[in-house]
């Protein structure tokens, strides 16, 4: 066996290895490329003796050749980009997804190869001969078979794991990053608007609309000289966003970016793709100086925003409802009124002999309530708060339904409608007065092949049902509210009404 495995040299390397890919990578404790040399330094090292043993130990060249395999990997990994490339893959084969940087000056760590190669050959047991006892029970204890096979497979799970170390949680390393090139501390806040509004939005002509409420809530970061950080943590980094960037001496900027190409994450930090892509603090304290790469854009967020360019809509029907006390069975329409502001009033018995009037406000046109008075219906309703409101009233012959009228008020999703998706038009939206922004939205209809907006409708045959009327009631999308913003504009997100009149 080689020498390494009862030498505490060797263990404090794979101790040293261990404790810097699980607890100080990523901890913030070591800055990013402390961290990384760290490994190199332990791994040339560490490798060299479990590599020897694999070739045997006892063979003259076995030590030799371990020393020059390691150097020769370490060489090609940091000095062909390719070759990395290839590395990545065949441990992403093997459920190992890897994270390697090509970076020459990580060939420092040869210097301690000499010492990895020493403790790869197999010791001359000199205590035994000069007979002193305690130097021999010392490396017996060491040399046990149990202690050796646990050295060696330690060793191994320490060097895969340092091959299939993630850079970050998701994996990215391409994403728009700020960076501190300076030589102290620097403290900034930092929001970013994760794509709210959508892509479309993130274009020269658009971005005007961006409002300082849009950036959300920001972080206070604090980034060591050479530290890096990522400006957004959204979903798809590189399809758009904007973040912005405030130091404490007032100095700011915003910036925003659409449709960046993936770099591989074998192409180094240094790399101009990646360099293009970074905000850079430079300069000194109370006088930094923010420098922004060629792939992002600034921008004043306090610009006057560009003029909507969403389309007029037709008046936009209401299609509310009130909510009944109990709507989950059969009930009598005793009695139908038209209010002045042509709503209907209805009138509901239970059929068991119930003598109170439960009365419902239903907004609906004429033709979407195709029932009379003195029917007895089948009427559910679904209320489910921040999700929406639904209203179901069916007429049933011979046991099965034959007509159905269906509401939906303030939802995201029509479940078990034609309407297949509710998404906001493709526009500039306006400001709202308490500083929302706010666009239109739009419905597509399986088997229609054209959208509806507010206050249209479309027949549509084949089903079951056979044929569906859908009317598209009021909608609109607020990409992010602000903090005056109250009611419906306070709320982000997509909420539209719409109706289903159903014949089967």
């Amino acid at each position: 066996m080689p020498r390494a495995f009862a030498h505490p040299l060797w263990w404090g390397a794979l101790g040293l290895l261990a404790l810097n890919d699980h607890v100080l990578k990523g901890s913030g404790l070591l800055p990013g490329s402390w961290t990384g040399k760290l490994s190199d330094f332990a791994g040339v090292v560490v490798a060299p003796p479990l590599l020897a043993w694999l070739f045997g130990a006892r063979r003259r060249y076995s030590a030799a050749l371990a020393a020059g395999l390691v150097a020769a990997g370490l060489c090609t990994i940091d000095l062909v980009p390719a070759a990395s490339r290839a590395l990545e893959q065949a441990l992403a084969a093997l459920g190992l997804p890897s994270r390697l940087w090509p970076d020459p000056s990580d060939l420092w760590a040869l210097a301690l190869l000499p010492l990895g190669f020493a403790l790869s050959r197999v010791p001359v047991d000199r205590a035994d001969r000069a007979g002193r006892g305690w130097a021999l029970a010392w490396r017996r204890a060491w040399q046990r078979p149990l202690v050796q096979r646990t050295a060696i497979a330690l060793g191994a799970c320490a060097c895969l794991a340092t091959a299939g170390d993630e850079d970050d949680g998701d994996g990215r390393t391409d994403v728009p990053e700020v960076e501190n090139k300076t030589d102290s501390t620097v403290v900034f806040v930092l929001a970013a608007t994760e794509g709210a509004g959508g892509c479309a939005l993130y274009r020269n002509d658009r971005i005007g609309a961006l409002t300082r409420p849009a950036f959300g809530t920001g972080r206070v970061v604090t980034l060591e000289a050479g530290e890096r950080t990522r400006l957004t943590t959204g979903d798809d980094p590189l399809a758009c966003g904007a973040a912005s960037l405030r130091l404490a001496d007032g100095n700011e900027a915003f910036v925003f970016w659409r449709d960046l190409e993936k770099v591989e994450s074998f192409v180094s930090p240094n790399d101009d793709r990646r360099v293009a892509r970074r905000v850079v603090i430079a300069g000194k304290p109370n006088r930094w100086e923010l420098e922004v790469g060629t792939e992002l854009a600034r921008f004043d967020v306090d610009d006057e925003p560009p003029a909507p360019s969403c389309p007029e809509l037709a008046a936009q029907p209401s299609l509310e409802f009130s909510a009944l006390a109990d709507a989950q069975g059969f009930f009598q329409l005793s009695e139908i009124r038209t209010a002045m502001d042509g709503c209907f009033e209805l009138d509901w018995f239970a059929p068991a002999g119930d003598t109170e009037v439960d009365t419902q406000r239903l907004c609906v046109p004429d033709w979407a309530f195709p029932f009379e008075q003195g029917e007895t219906l089948v009427v559910t309703q679904e209320i489910g708060g921040d999700e929406g409101r639904v209203l179901h009233v069916g007429r049933l012959e011979d046991g099965e339904l034959e007509t159905e009228l269906v509401v939906w008020n303030g939802v995201a999703a029509a479940a078990g409608s034609r309407v297949s998706k509710i998404e906001p038009v493709d526009c500039v939206g306006a400001i709202s007065e308490c500083g929302a922004y706010v666009r239109p939205i739009e419905l597509s209809v399986r088997g229609h092949d054209e959208t509806l907006r507010s206050g249209d409708e479309v027949e549509v045959d084949g089903g079951p049902p056979k044929r569906t009327r859908v009317l598209a009631g009021t909608g609109s999308n607020v990409a992010w509210p602000a903090p005056a913003c109250a009611g419906e504009d306070a709320q982000p997100g997509t909420r539209a009404s719409l109706l289903e009149l159903r014949k089967y």
